[in-house]
């Protein structure tokens, strides 16, 4: 209970926006298909994929030195 009270930045609830029937939401990022679709037409890649680094990371630190070592044996065969 203490901790809540001496803490920096006490938490606030966000106002709710009661909606009437049959209405939606408004876009939280209006426009963030646009920036896509422009960065797709002038060929930039937007890889934003945290796993496939993760996994980079995994093999240059732990799987390439073990088969250097001749841990993982006969690595054609994998």
């Amino acid at each position: 209970e203490k901790d809540r009270q001496v803490s920096l930045h006490p938490f606030k609830r966000k106002p709710r926006k009661k909606l009437a029937k049959n209405q939606k939401l408004p876009p939280r990022h209006p426009g963030i298909i646009q920036k896509f679709v422009d960065l797709a037409l002038q060929g930039e890649n937007f890889e934003s994929r945290p796993e496939k680094l993760f996994q980079q990371i995994f093999a240059y630190v732990a799987v390439r030195p073990s088969a250097e070592a001749g841990i993982l044996g006969d690595t054609e065969k994998l």
